[in-house]
Protein backbone atom coordinates (compact mmCIF):
# COMPACT_ATOMS: atom_id res chain seq x y z
CA UNK A 1 0.00 0.00 0.00
CA UNK A 2 1.08 3.30 -1.13
CA UNK A 3 2.36 5.79 1.84
CA UNK A 4 3.73 9.12 -0.01
CA UNK A 5 3.83 11.11 3.04
CA UNK A 6 5.76 8.43 4.88
CA UNK A 7 9.60 8.99 6.43
CA UNK A 8 10.55 6.53 4.31
CA UNK A 9 8.97 8.10 1.01
CA UNK A 10 10.84 11.27 2.61
CA UNK A 11 14.53 9.83 2.95
CA UNK A 12 14.04 8.14 -0.24
CA UNK A 13 12.98 11.42 -1.95
CA UNK A 14 16.02 13.25 -0.40
CA UNK A 15 13.54 15.63 1.23
CA UNK A 16 15.11 15.01 4.82
CA UNK A 17 18.81 16.67 3.38
CA UNK A 18 17.15 19.91 2.38
CA UNK A 19 18.15 21.82 5.43
CA UNK A 20 21.69 20.26 4.22
CA UNK A 21 21.90 20.85 0.78
CA UNK A 22 19.60 24.54 1.01
CA UNK A 23 17.77 25.33 -1.63
CA UNK A 24 19.41 25.05 -5.49
CA UNK A 25 16.65 25.75 -7.38
CA UNK A 26 18.41 28.85 -8.33
CA UNK A 27 21.61 27.48 -9.72
CA UNK A 28 20.04 27.21 -13.23
CA UNK A 29 19.52 31.03 -14.60
CA UNK A 30 17.29 30.76 -17.23
CA UNK A 31 17.07 34.21 -17.67
CA UNK A 32 13.40 35.20 -18.77
CA UNK A 33 12.14 38.44 -19.98
CA UNK A 34 8.66 38.26 -19.21
CA UNK A 35 7.97 42.12 -21.47
CA UNK A 36 9.44 40.44 -24.53
CA UNK A 37 8.20 41.28 -27.79
CA UNK A 38 9.01 40.83 -31.14
CA UNK A 39 8.26 43.52 -34.23
CA UNK A 40 7.71 42.63 -37.27
CA UNK A 41 8.25 45.67 -39.85
CA UNK A 42 6.44 45.07 -43.42
CA UNK A 43 6.46 47.79 -45.82
CA UNK A 44 5.93 46.46 -49.33
CA UNK A 45 8.62 43.75 -50.21
CA UNK A 46 10.66 45.29 -47.43
CA UNK A 47 10.50 42.75 -44.24
CA UNK A 48 12.08 42.79 -40.53
CA UNK A 49 12.49 41.05 -37.45
CA UNK A 50 13.92 42.45 -34.52
CA UNK A 51 13.02 42.87 -30.93
CA UNK A 52 10.89 45.85 -29.43
CA UNK A 53 13.40 48.35 -27.44
CA UNK A 54 12.42 50.61 -24.65
CA UNK A 55 11.58 53.43 -26.69
CA UNK A 56 9.39 52.46 -29.28
CA UNK A 57 6.63 54.11 -30.89
CA UNK A 58 4.07 52.08 -32.81
CA UNK A 59 3.62 52.62 -36.57
CA UNK A 60 0.83 51.28 -38.91
CA UNK A 61 3.36 48.89 -40.54
CA UNK A 62 4.90 47.57 -37.45
CA UNK A 63 3.03 44.11 -35.82
CA UNK A 64 3.82 43.00 -32.63
CA UNK A 65 4.22 39.32 -31.19
CA UNK A 66 5.17 38.72 -27.72
CA UNK A 67 7.14 35.84 -26.46
CA UNK A 68 5.35 34.67 -23.26
CA UNK A 69 7.60 32.81 -21.04
CA UNK A 70 4.99 29.47 -20.55
CA UNK A 71 4.61 26.74 -18.37
CA UNK A 72 4.67 22.56 -19.38
CA UNK A 73 4.14 20.52 -16.76
CA UNK A 74 5.28 17.02 -17.22
CA UNK A 75 4.19 13.55 -15.63
CA UNK A 76 5.36 10.14 -15.66
CA UNK A 77 5.23 7.21 -13.30
CA UNK A 78 7.41 3.91 -13.69
CA UNK A 79 7.08 0.82 -11.98
CA UNK A 80 10.82 -1.01 -9.99
CA UNK A 81 11.31 -4.04 -8.01
CA UNK A 82 8.35 -6.07 -9.70
CA UNK A 83 6.18 -3.45 -8.63
CA UNK A 84 6.89 -3.25 -4.97
CA UNK A 85 7.72 0.18 -5.53
CA UNK A 86 6.22 3.18 -7.40
CA UNK A 87 8.12 6.35 -8.87
CA UNK A 88 5.75 9.47 -9.87
CA UNK A 89 7.77 11.89 -11.38
CA UNK A 90 6.33 15.70 -11.54
CA UNK A 91 8.43 17.66 -14.13
CA UNK A 92 7.34 21.60 -14.41
CA UNK A 93 9.10 22.92 -17.26
CA UNK A 94 8.54 26.98 -17.77
CA UNK A 95 10.37 27.64 -21.27
CA UNK A 96 10.66 30.83 -23.62
CA UNK A 97 11.36 31.38 -27.36
CA UNK A 98 14.61 33.56 -27.91
CA UNK A 99 14.96 36.03 -30.79
CA UNK A 100 17.78 33.67 -31.71
CA UNK A 101 15.30 30.74 -32.12
CA UNK A 102 12.55 33.58 -33.89
CA UNK A 103 14.82 34.30 -36.16
CA UNK A 104 15.04 30.25 -37.14
CA UNK A 105 11.71 29.84 -37.18
CA UNK A 106 10.02 33.41 -38.44
CA UNK A 107 7.41 31.75 -40.21
CA UNK A 108 5.90 30.10 -36.96
CA UNK A 109 6.20 33.22 -34.90
CA UNK A 110 2.51 33.70 -34.18
CA UNK A 111 1.94 29.76 -32.41
CA UNK A 112 6.09 29.42 -31.40
CA UNK A 113 5.52 27.94 -28.12
CA UNK A 114 3.00 25.27 -29.49
CA UNK A 115 5.75 24.89 -31.37
CA UNK A 116 8.49 24.16 -29.14
CA UNK A 117 6.19 21.97 -27.04
CA UNK A 118 5.46 19.60 -30.30
CA UNK A 119 8.69 19.55 -31.29
CA UNK A 120 10.69 18.53 -28.26
CA UNK A 121 8.05 16.83 -26.30
CA UNK A 122 9.49 13.31 -27.61
CA UNK A 123 13.33 14.39 -26.60
CA UNK A 124 12.44 15.41 -22.94
CA UNK A 125 10.39 11.99 -22.78
CA UNK A 126 14.13 10.24 -24.01
CA UNK A 127 15.96 12.36 -21.50
CA UNK A 128 13.26 11.25 -18.55
CA UNK A 129 13.21 7.51 -19.57
CA UNK A 130 17.15 7.47 -19.56
CA UNK A 131 17.70 9.20 -16.41
CA UNK A 132 14.76 6.64 -14.56
CA UNK A 133 16.48 3.31 -16.25
CA UNK A 134 19.24 4.27 -13.98
CA UNK A 135 17.53 3.59 -10.63
CA UNK A 136 16.69 0.34 -11.41
CA UNK A 137 20.04 -0.80 -9.51
CA UNK A 138 18.39 0.07 -6.53
CA UNK A 139 21.59 2.17 -5.40
CA UNK A 140 19.20 5.22 -4.85
CA UNK A 141 17.75 3.23 -1.65
CA UNK A 142 20.71 4.62 0.24
CA UNK A 143 21.44 7.52 -0.97
CA UNK A 144 17.98 8.94 -1.79
CA UNK A 145 16.53 10.84 -4.91
CA UNK A 146 17.50 14.29 -4.74
CA UNK A 147 20.73 13.57 -7.05
CA UNK A 148 18.06 12.00 -9.88
CA UNK A 149 16.10 14.85 -9.46
CA UNK A 150 18.44 17.34 -10.01
CA UNK A 151 20.38 15.18 -13.00
CA UNK A 152 16.74 15.39 -14.74
CA UNK A 153 16.45 18.62 -14.26
CA UNK A 154 19.57 19.75 -15.30
CA UNK A 155 19.28 17.53 -18.64
CA UNK A 156 16.18 18.97 -19.69
CA UNK A 157 17.79 22.56 -19.06
CA UNK A 158 20.40 21.71 -20.99
CA UNK A 159 18.86 19.88 -23.96
CA UNK A 160 16.63 22.99 -24.47
CA UNK A 161 19.26 25.39 -23.76
CA UNK A 162 20.95 24.17 -26.82
CA UNK A 163 18.15 24.67 -28.81
CA UNK A 164 18.28 28.29 -28.16
CA UNK A 165 15.30 28.14 -25.43
CA UNK A 166 15.80 29.56 -22.62
CA UNK A 167 13.98 26.76 -19.79
CA UNK A 168 13.81 26.71 -16.32
CA UNK A 169 12.89 22.64 -15.15
CA UNK A 170 11.78 21.67 -11.66
CA UNK A 171 11.82 17.79 -10.96
CA UNK A 172 10.16 16.09 -7.83
CA UNK A 173 10.40 12.51 -7.79
CA UNK A 174 8.62 10.32 -5.10
CA UNK A 175 8.67 6.62 -4.15
CA UNK A 176 5.58 4.49 -2.56
CA UNK A 177 6.01 1.37 -1.34
CA UNK A 178 3.27 -1.86 -1.33
CA UNK A 179 3.07 -4.16 1.59
CA UNK A 180 6.30 -6.23 1.81
CA UNK A 181 6.02 -9.68 0.02
CA UNK A 182 7.07 -13.06 0.21
CA UNK A 183 11.23 -12.56 0.37
CA UNK A 184 12.11 -13.48 -3.57
CA UNK A 185 15.71 -14.82 -4.55
CA UNK A 186 17.40 -11.95 -5.96
CA UNK A 187 15.72 -9.28 -3.82
CA UNK A 188 15.99 -9.85 -0.33
CA UNK A 189 19.38 -6.95 0.04
CA UNK A 190 16.51 -4.08 -1.31
CA UNK A 191 13.85 -5.30 1.32
CA UNK A 192 16.34 -5.65 3.83
CA UNK A 193 17.79 -2.33 3.07
CA UNK A 194 13.94 -0.43 3.36
CA UNK A 195 13.85 -2.68 6.65
CA UNK A 196 16.95 -1.30 7.79
CA UNK A 197 16.26 2.50 7.16
CA UNK A 198 12.85 2.34 8.00
CA UNK A 199 14.17 1.00 11.59
CA UNK A 200 16.83 3.63 12.13
CA UNK A 201 14.28 6.54 10.82
CA UNK A 202 11.90 5.00 13.83
CA UNK A 203 14.61 5.15 16.18
CA UNK A 204 16.20 8.49 15.70
CA UNK A 205 12.32 9.76 15.42
CA UNK A 206 11.67 8.17 19.24
CA UNK A 207 14.67 9.50 19.95
CA UNK A 208 14.22 13.15 18.87
CA UNK A 209 10.75 13.06 19.59
CA UNK A 210 11.72 12.13 23.86
CA UNK A 211 14.16 14.88 23.60
CA UNK A 212 11.87 17.76 22.00
CA UNK A 213 9.18 16.29 24.92
CA UNK A 214 11.21 16.34 27.95
CA UNK A 215 12.99 19.46 26.35
CA UNK A 216 9.31 20.90 26.28
CA UNK A 217 8.76 19.43 29.85
CA UNK A 218 11.28 21.31 31.39
CA UNK A 219 10.26 24.81 29.93
CA UNK A 220 6.62 24.32 30.78
CA UNK A 221 7.92 24.11 34.08
CA UNK A 222 10.35 26.86 34.07
CA UNK A 223 7.53 28.82 32.65
CA UNK A 224 5.11 28.06 35.13
CA UNK A 225 7.50 28.60 37.91
CA UNK A 226 8.08 32.12 36.48
CA UNK A 227 4.72 32.34 36.05
CA UNK A 228 4.57 32.08 40.08
CA UNK A 229 6.84 34.17 40.87
CA UNK A 230 5.09 36.93 38.82
CA UNK A 231 1.64 36.27 40.28
CA UNK A 232 3.22 36.22 43.72
CA UNK A 233 4.82 39.43 42.74
CA UNK A 234 1.45 40.54 41.20
CA UNK A 235 -0.02 39.66 44.62
CA UNK A 236 2.12 41.64 46.73
CA UNK A 237 2.31 44.55 44.65
CA UNK A 238 -1.98 44.44 44.76
CA UNK A 239 -2.04 44.05 48.42
CA UNK A 240 0.47 47.39 48.38
CA UNK A 241 -1.87 49.58 46.17
CA UNK A 242 -4.93 49.09 48.03
CA UNK A 243 -3.17 49.46 51.53
CA UNK A 244 -2.15 52.53 49.79
CA UNK A 245 -5.81 53.14 48.28
CA UNK A 246 -6.87 52.28 51.92
CA UNK A 247 -5.17 54.99 53.37
CA UNK A 248 -6.05 57.72 50.39
CA UNK A 249 -9.51 56.51 51.01
CA UNK A 250 -9.38 57.44 54.82
CA UNK A 251 -7.56 60.85 54.67
CA UNK A 252 -10.05 61.50 51.76
CA UNK A 253 -12.46 60.76 53.61
CA UNK A 254 -11.22 62.40 57.00
CA UNK A 255 -10.88 65.67 54.88
CA UNK A 256 -13.82 65.89 53.94
CA UNK A 257 -15.54 65.01 56.89
CA UNK A 258 -13.42 67.89 58.05
CA UNK A 259 -14.77 70.30 54.89
CA UNK A 260 -18.65 69.55 55.60
CA UNK A 261 -17.87 70.12 59.14
CA UNK A 262 -16.72 74.03 58.09
CA UNK A 263 -19.06 74.18 55.38
CA UNK A 264 -22.12 73.30 57.29
CA UNK A 265 -21.10 75.72 60.03
CA UNK A 266 -20.38 78.45 57.41
CA UNK A 267 -23.91 77.88 56.32
CA UNK A 268 -25.67 77.47 60.09
CA UNK A 269 -24.10 81.41 60.85
CA UNK A 270 -24.82 82.79 57.02
CA UNK A 271 -28.23 81.41 57.28
CA UNK A 272 -28.62 82.91 60.53
CA UNK A 273 -27.46 85.94 59.29
CA UNK A 274 -30.14 86.05 56.00
CA UNK A 275 -33.71 85.16 58.51
CA UNK A 276 -32.24 88.22 60.78
CA UNK A 277 -31.71 90.09 57.53
CA UNK A 278 -34.79 89.06 56.24
CA UNK A 279 -36.58 89.66 59.25
CA UNK A 280 -35.50 93.15 59.70
CA UNK A 281 -36.45 94.28 56.06
CA UNK A 282 -39.86 92.52 56.48
CA UNK A 283 -40.47 94.74 59.26
CA UNK A 284 -39.28 97.53 57.59
CA UNK A 285 -40.85 97.23 54.83
CA UNK A 286 -44.68 96.59 56.83
CA UNK A 287 -43.55 99.91 58.31
CA UNK A 288 -43.08 101.21 55.24
CA UNK A 289 -46.22 100.34 53.74
CA UNK A 290 -48.37 101.39 56.81
CA UNK A 291 -46.75 104.84 56.79
CA UNK A 292 -47.59 105.20 53.09
CA UNK A 293 -51.10 103.70 53.46
CA UNK A 294 -51.67 106.07 56.66
CA UNK A 295 -50.97 108.97 54.58
CA UNK A 296 -52.48 107.69 51.30
CA UNK A 297 -55.90 107.25 53.64
CA UNK A 298 -55.23 110.47 54.82
CA UNK A 299 -55.11 112.11 51.86
CA UNK A 300 -58.19 110.53 50.49
CA UNK A 301 -60.27 111.61 53.46
CA UNK A 302 -59.01 115.41 53.17
CA UNK A 303 -59.19 115.10 49.03
CA UNK A 304 -62.78 113.60 49.57
CA UNK A 305 -64.16 116.11 52.02
CA UNK A 306 -62.82 119.48 50.19
CA UNK A 307 -64.86 117.76 47.05
CA UNK A 308 -68.10 117.18 49.15
CA UNK A 309 -67.75 120.63 50.72
CA UNK A 310 -67.64 122.25 47.38
CA UNK A 311 -70.30 119.96 45.86
CA UNK A 312 -72.40 121.21 48.09
CA UNK A 313 -71.56 124.92 48.22
CA UNK A 314 -72.17 124.49 44.70
CA UNK A 315 -75.45 122.93 45.41
CA UNK A 316 -76.52 125.37 47.51
CA UNK A 317 -75.24 128.51 45.03
CA UNK A 318 -77.63 126.84 42.27
CA UNK A 319 -80.25 126.51 45.30
CA UNK A 320 -80.51 130.00 45.93
CA UNK A 321 -80.01 131.26 42.04
CA UNK A 322 -82.74 128.90 41.41
CA UNK A 323 -85.13 130.36 44.72
CA UNK A 324 -83.95 134.12 43.52
CA UNK A 325 -85.55 133.17 40.03
CA UNK A 326 -88.85 131.97 41.32
CA UNK A 327 -89.19 135.54 43.43
CA UNK A 328 -88.41 137.80 40.45
CA UNK A 329 -90.89 135.14 38.06
CA UNK A 330 -93.56 135.63 41.16
CA UNK A 331 -93.11 139.41 41.38
CA UNK A 332 -93.75 139.61 37.53
CA UNK A 333 -96.76 136.78 37.44
CA UNK A 334 -98.32 138.86 40.20
CA UNK A 335 -99.44 141.48 37.98
CA UNK A 336 -100.60 138.81 35.55
CA UNK A 337 -102.08 136.69 38.01
CA UNK A 338 -104.59 138.72 40.27
CA UNK A 339 -107.53 136.00 40.27
CA UNK A 340 -105.33 133.57 41.38
CA UNK A 341 -106.53 131.98 44.35
CA UNK A 342 -104.87 130.61 47.16
CA UNK A 343 -105.08 127.14 46.81
CA UNK A 344 -102.31 127.69 43.64
CA UNK A 345 -100.29 129.55 45.55
CA UNK A 346 -99.69 126.90 48.19
CA UNK A 347 -99.92 124.50 45.28
CA UNK A 348 -96.58 126.48 44.35
CA UNK A 349 -94.96 126.70 47.39
CA UNK A 350 -95.43 123.01 47.70
CA UNK A 351 -93.60 122.29 44.30
CA UNK A 352 -90.97 124.75 45.23
CA UNK A 353 -90.32 122.69 48.38
CA UNK A 354 -90.11 119.14 47.33
CA UNK A 355 -87.71 120.74 44.60
CA UNK A 356 -85.17 121.66 47.37
CA UNK A 357 -86.11 118.93 49.11
CA UNK A 358 -85.06 116.59 46.17
CA UNK A 359 -81.75 118.76 45.69
CA UNK A 360 -81.18 118.17 49.16
CA UNK A 361 -81.64 114.58 49.07
CA UNK A 362 -79.58 114.13 46.09
CA UNK A 363 -76.73 115.62 47.51
CA UNK A 364 -76.42 113.55 50.92
CA UNK A 365 -77.10 110.14 48.71
CA UNK A 366 -73.77 110.88 46.35
CA UNK A 367 -71.99 111.95 49.68
CA UNK A 368 -73.47 108.92 51.06
CA UNK A 369 -72.14 107.16 48.25
CA UNK A 370 -69.05 108.61 48.13
CA UNK A 371 -68.16 107.41 51.54
CA UNK A 372 -69.32 103.87 50.61
CA UNK A 373 -66.83 103.37 47.59
CA UNK A 374 -63.87 105.09 50.00
CA UNK A 375 -64.37 102.04 52.83
CA UNK A 376 -65.62 99.63 50.79
CA UNK A 377 -63.05 96.38 50.75
CA UNK A 378 -61.37 95.33 47.57
CA UNK A 379 -63.53 92.54 46.08
CA UNK A 380 -63.32 90.01 43.28
CA UNK A 381 -65.93 87.95 41.90
CA UNK A 382 -64.12 84.82 40.11
CA UNK A 383 -65.57 82.16 38.38
CA UNK A 384 -64.04 78.18 38.78
CA UNK A 385 -64.02 75.17 36.46
CA UNK A 386 -62.34 72.06 38.37
CA UNK A 387 -61.75 68.71 36.15
CA UNK A 388 -60.20 65.67 37.88
CA UNK A 389 -59.09 61.96 36.85
CA UNK A 390 -61.40 59.38 38.23
CA UNK A 391 -59.64 56.33 40.10
CA UNK A 392 -56.08 58.68 39.80
CA UNK A 393 -53.50 56.81 42.62
CA UNK A 394 -50.87 59.29 42.26
CA UNK A 395 -47.92 60.47 45.35
CA UNK A 396 -48.56 64.16 46.82
CA UNK A 397 -45.19 65.46 45.79
CA UNK A 398 -45.22 68.28 43.51
CA UNK A 399 -42.99 70.68 41.37
CA UNK A 400 -44.11 73.69 39.67
CA UNK A 401 -42.99 74.15 35.84
CA UNK A 402 -44.32 77.37 33.81
CA UNK A 403 -47.51 76.32 31.64
CA UNK A 404 -47.26 79.22 29.26
CA UNK A 405 -45.60 78.62 25.83
CA UNK A 406 -42.07 79.71 25.98
CA UNK A 407 -42.34 79.92 29.64
CA UNK A 408 -38.95 80.78 31.90
CA UNK A 409 -38.58 79.47 35.06
CA UNK A 410 -36.28 82.16 35.90
CA UNK A 411 -38.28 84.35 35.24
CA UNK A 412 -39.12 87.18 38.18
CA UNK A 413 -43.07 87.34 37.81
CA UNK A 414 -43.28 83.24 37.21
CA UNK A 415 -41.31 83.07 40.74
CA UNK A 416 -43.50 85.23 42.72
CA UNK A 417 -46.96 83.32 41.37
CA UNK A 418 -45.47 80.02 41.63
CA UNK A 419 -44.68 80.86 45.61
CA UNK A 420 -48.59 81.93 45.58
CA UNK A 421 -49.43 78.18 44.50
CA UNK A 422 -47.24 76.23 46.48
CA UNK A 423 -48.83 77.79 49.04
CA UNK A 424 -51.99 77.06 48.41
CA UNK A 425 -50.82 73.54 47.67
CA UNK A 426 -49.50 72.88 50.63
CA UNK A 427 -52.73 74.38 51.99
CA UNK A 428 -54.35 71.44 50.16
CA UNK A 429 -52.44 68.36 51.85
CA UNK A 430 -49.62 68.94 48.91
CA UNK A 431 -45.93 68.27 49.25
CA UNK A 432 -42.84 70.27 47.37
CA UNK A 433 -40.35 68.44 45.70
CA UNK A 434 -37.00 68.93 45.60
CA UNK A 435 -36.74 68.24 41.49
CA UNK A 436 -38.53 66.84 39.14
CA UNK A 437 -37.28 63.17 39.54
CA UNK A 438 -38.16 63.13 42.97
CA UNK A 439 -42.11 64.20 42.08
CA UNK A 440 -44.84 62.39 41.16
CA UNK A 441 -46.79 65.41 39.66
CA UNK A 442 -45.78 68.19 37.34
CA UNK A 443 -47.87 71.21 37.99
CA UNK A 444 -47.81 73.52 34.82
CA UNK A 445 -48.52 76.62 35.70
CA UNK A 446 -50.07 79.23 33.63
CA UNK A 447 -51.66 82.88 33.52
CA UNK A 448 -52.42 86.18 31.76
CA UNK A 449 -54.86 88.97 31.03
CA UNK A 450 -56.80 89.34 28.00
CA UNK A 451 -57.57 91.87 25.40
CA UNK A 452 -59.17 94.65 26.71
CA UNK A 453 -62.81 94.85 26.90
CA UNK A 454 -65.33 97.86 25.91
CA UNK A 455 -68.85 98.09 27.70
CA UNK A 456 -71.27 101.11 27.70
CA UNK A 457 -73.88 101.92 30.21
CA UNK A 458 -76.58 104.97 29.85
CA UNK A 459 -77.90 107.07 32.83
CA UNK A 460 -80.11 110.30 34.00
CA UNK A 461 -79.18 113.29 35.34
CA UNK A 462 -80.89 116.46 36.28
CA UNK A 463 -80.79 119.63 34.19
CA UNK A 464 -80.56 123.06 35.14
CA UNK A 465 -80.66 126.74 34.15
CA UNK A 466 -80.36 129.97 35.25
CA UNK A 467 -84.11 130.83 34.87
CA UNK A 468 -85.23 127.87 36.73
CA UNK A 469 -87.22 126.88 33.02
CA UNK A 470 -87.59 123.11 32.21
CA UNK A 471 -89.13 121.07 29.48
CA UNK A 472 -91.71 120.13 28.84
CA UNK A 473 -94.12 122.62 30.19
CA UNK A 474 -96.60 122.61 32.72
CA UNK A 475 -100.38 122.66 32.72
CA UNK A 476 -101.92 125.54 34.61
CA UNK A 477 -105.32 126.22 35.16
CA UNK A 478 -105.41 130.22 34.77
CA UNK A 479 -104.37 130.18 31.24
CA UNK A 480 -106.17 126.46 30.42
CA UNK A 481 -102.84 125.46 28.28
CA UNK A 482 -99.36 125.26 29.08
CA UNK A 483 -96.95 127.86 30.54
CA UNK A 484 -93.18 127.88 32.03
CA UNK A 485 -92.73 126.17 34.84
CA UNK A 486 -91.27 127.53 37.84
CA UNK A 487 -87.95 125.74 39.96
CA UNK A 488 -88.60 122.74 38.28
CA UNK A 489 -85.97 119.63 37.56
CA UNK A 490 -85.44 117.59 34.32
CA UNK A 491 -83.23 114.93 33.13
CA UNK A 492 -81.21 114.35 30.24
CA UNK A 493 -79.99 110.77 29.39
CA UNK A 494 -75.94 110.10 29.03
CA UNK A 495 -73.93 107.57 27.38
CA UNK A 496 -70.63 106.13 28.69
CA UNK A 497 -67.83 103.32 28.09
CA UNK A 498 -65.88 101.64 30.79
CA UNK A 499 -62.76 98.57 30.04
CA UNK A 500 -62.82 95.77 31.60
CA UNK A 501 -60.23 93.02 31.67
CA UNK A 502 -60.17 88.88 31.56
CA UNK A 503 -57.70 87.37 34.48
CA UNK A 504 -56.89 84.22 34.06
CA UNK A 505 -55.22 81.46 35.63
CA UNK A 506 -55.00 77.37 35.01
CA UNK A 507 -53.16 74.78 37.23
CA UNK A 508 -52.56 71.34 34.98
CA UNK A 509 -51.21 68.78 37.26
CA UNK A 510 -49.91 65.71 35.37
CA UNK A 511 -47.57 62.59 35.98
CA UNK A 512 -44.06 62.85 36.15
CA UNK A 513 -43.18 59.56 34.56
CA UNK A 514 -44.65 60.20 31.25
CA UNK A 515 -43.73 63.56 31.19
CA UNK A 516 -39.75 62.56 31.79
CA UNK A 517 -40.03 59.97 29.32
CA UNK A 518 -41.57 60.91 26.57
CA UNK A 519 -43.12 64.90 27.16
CA UNK A 520 -46.19 63.42 27.36
CA UNK A 521 -48.96 65.48 29.63
CA UNK A 522 -50.71 62.87 31.32
CA UNK A 523 -53.60 64.93 33.21
CA UNK A 524 -54.25 63.72 36.20
CA UNK A 525 -56.09 67.02 37.85
CA UNK A 526 -56.90 70.34 36.18
CA UNK A 527 -58.30 73.59 38.04
CA UNK A 528 -59.00 77.12 35.94
CA UNK A 529 -60.08 80.36 37.46
CA UNK A 530 -61.11 83.73 35.60
CA UNK A 531 -61.68 87.01 36.61
CA UNK A 532 -63.27 90.07 34.97
CA UNK A 533 -62.53 93.70 36.68
CA UNK A 534 -61.37 97.17 35.59
CA UNK A 535 -57.90 96.11 36.84
CA UNK A 536 -55.04 94.38 34.05
CA UNK A 537 -52.63 94.37 37.25
CA UNK A 538 -52.89 90.37 37.49
CA UNK A 539 -50.07 90.97 40.41
CA UNK A 540 -52.71 92.42 42.13
CA UNK A 541 -55.51 89.17 41.25
CA UNK A 542 -53.59 86.94 41.24
CA UNK A 543 -53.58 86.34 44.73
CA UNK A 544 -57.25 86.51 45.36
CA UNK A 545 -57.43 84.39 42.10
CA UNK A 546 -55.21 81.66 44.22
CA UNK A 547 -57.10 81.66 47.20
CA UNK A 548 -60.46 81.50 45.64
CA UNK A 549 -59.31 78.40 43.96
CA UNK A 550 -57.98 76.46 46.78
CA UNK A 551 -60.91 74.47 48.01
CA UNK A 552 -61.00 72.94 44.10
CA UNK A 553 -58.07 71.68 43.24
CA UNK A 554 -57.84 68.08 42.52
CA UNK A 555 -62.19 67.64 42.86
CA UNK A 556 -64.89 67.95 40.07
CA UNK A 557 -66.72 70.45 40.46
CA UNK A 558 -69.18 69.67 36.85
CA UNK A 559 -69.65 73.01 36.55
CA UNK A 560 -68.55 76.38 36.37
CA UNK A 561 -68.60 77.54 40.16
CA UNK A 562 -68.83 81.76 41.40
CA UNK A 563 -67.02 82.43 44.13
CA UNK A 564 -66.65 85.71 45.58
CA UNK A 565 -63.90 86.68 47.97
CA UNK A 566 -62.10 90.48 48.75
CA UNK A 567 -59.15 91.53 50.45
CA UNK A 568 -60.81 90.32 54.09
CA UNK A 569 -60.34 86.82 53.54
CA UNK A 570 -57.97 84.77 55.66
CA UNK A 571 -56.31 82.62 52.98
CA UNK A 572 -55.55 85.67 50.94
CA UNK A 573 -54.17 87.65 54.06
CA UNK A 574 -52.08 84.68 54.71
CA UNK A 575 -50.85 84.89 51.34
CA UNK A 576 -50.20 88.22 50.62
CA UNK A 577 -50.42 89.79 54.24
CA UNK A 578 -52.31 93.42 54.61
CA UNK A 579 -53.02 95.52 51.64
CA UNK A 580 -53.51 98.77 51.64
CA UNK A 581 -57.11 100.17 51.26
CA UNK A 582 -56.58 101.94 48.02
CA UNK A 583 -59.51 102.97 45.93
CA UNK A 584 -60.12 101.37 42.45
CA UNK A 585 -61.90 102.05 39.35
CA UNK A 586 -65.25 100.04 38.87
CA UNK A 587 -64.66 96.46 37.91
Amino acid sequence: MNKPLSELDAWLTGSDLQDDVGADDGYWLAGFDADRQVVHVKLGPYQKLYLRPKQFTRRFYHTLYPLPVESWPFRRQIKLFEDFCTLDLALDLRFQATFDYVLKNAELLPDINAHIRAIYAALIDDAVNLELQGLADGAWLNTGLADAEKRIAQRINELLAQQQIQCLAICTLSAGFAEFPDVQLGRDAVYVNVLKKTFELNQTKNLELSRQQRLIEEEEIHEKRQQLEHLRRMIDLEQQMQALEAEKQRRLAEDKFEQLAQQLAIEKRLHAEQLQHDTELQEMRFESELISQEKRQARQRITESRQLSDQLAHRALLHEQEVLAELRMRQRAQTLMQEHDLAERQEASMERLNSTLGVLVFAVLMAMLSACSVNSPLQFRTEIDALAASGATVGNRFVVLPGNPGGNEQDLQFIEFKGYVEKVLANRGFNKAATPQDSDLVVFLGYGVGQPEVHQYAYDVPVWNDWGYYYPYRRSFYYRGFYPGFAGAGYAQRIDTYTTFRRYLTLEACETGPYLAQQQRKQVWKTSVQSSGASNDLRLVFPYMAAAMQGYIGTNTGHMVTVDIDETDPLARSLLGPLPATPLPPR
